[in-house]
């Protein structure tokens, strides 16, 4: 089925969601505001996200090939908000500075937004990396074993980061004593890059500076963690959801010539649970 946005609308994400079952069906608009994908005869709701739009949805009958006259409204980009210490709609803390962007996931289509929010983005297959075993829970989205949700961004400076995170379930027989990557975060300013990574074996929780190979840990738990990477300041932090410090560690840089920024959740034999992700970057991207 072929899927028609008029006036044309190029490089949009569209989810439609099937009334009577559930299901999602997601596809990316090319460069004349076309998409082709399958979806069986019934009602949907439809969501349409397109880097500086307002997000847009509505209901549509499907039994042929759309075209839907949709017209999005610009909105300001790269403007700051303000956050005063709390998410209003869950009860983690998040740190008081000025963000750029900040993704609330009580939704999975605001986790499709988040990862395909892709100026620049690398990789073949994007969609994959947003889509595999990532399931929308009552005011979170969480990341299932073998799963992952993420991003990353050319020609963009992440100063700050921050997530809200817990890990519910870890397989520690399949770790075979290793360790499974909760968050990993870098970012590269043109003159310096940094890693950062929170992992556990199921005894601890770890927050590891992968250029200098130095971490600090917690004790594992099930609890909601607050994570803040602040790169500028070489910086990165565990906080309790009441904004608690627990632990901190100082990261490293390594010179590169390149502006850059990645960011993973998930990783195999472990579940991870994501809020929020908050983010403070130079240029705007989403």
């Amino acid at each position: 089925m072929k899927i028609i946005l008029d006036p044309p609308l190029p490089d949009a994400f569209i989810i439609f969601e099937d009334v009577a079952t559930g299901r999602l069906h997601c596809a990316k608009t090319d460069s004349e505001g076309k998409a082709s994908l399958y979806l069986p005869v019934g009602t949907y709701n439809l969501k349409v996200f397109k880097e500086g739009y307002k997000p847009y949805s509505t209901t549509v009958t499907v039994d042929k090939n759309l075209v839907l006259p949709i017209t999005l409204e610009e909105i300001e980009v790269g403007v700051t908000l303000e956050v005063s210490g709390a998410d209003p709609k869950n009860p983690t803390w998040l740190p008081p500075e000025g963000w750029t962007y900040i993704f609330s996931m009580e939704k999975i289509e605001n986790a499709h937004a988040f990862a395909f929010a892709d100026k620049g983005v690398s990789g073949a297959d994007t969609h994959q990396i947003v889509a595999r075993n990532v399931m929308e829970e009552e005011g979170y989205v969480r990341v299932q074993p073998s799963g992952g949700l993420g991003r990353a961004i050319s020609t963009v400076y992440a100063t700050r980061v921050a997530v809200a995170f817990r890990i519910p379930y870890v397989d520690v027989e399949g770790l075979a004593g290793g360790e499974a990557f909760a968050v990993s975060v870098g970012s590269r300013n043109g003159s310096n890059a940094y890693y950062v990574f929170v992992t556990t074996d199921g005894s601890n929780i770890y927050l590891r500076d992968y250029f200098s190979g130095n971490s600090v840990s917690i004790p594992y738990s099930t609890d909601w963690i607050v994570s803040v990477f602040d790169f500028d300041a070489e910086k990165a932090y565990l906080y309790t959801p009441a904004g608690e410090l627990l632990a901190e560690i100082t990261l490293t840089a390594f010179p590169v010539s390149d502006t850059y920024y990645e960011m993973s959740i998930g990783y195999y034999y472990i579940t991870v649970d994501v809020d929020w992700v908050a983010i403070k970057s130079t240029i705007p991207f989403a």
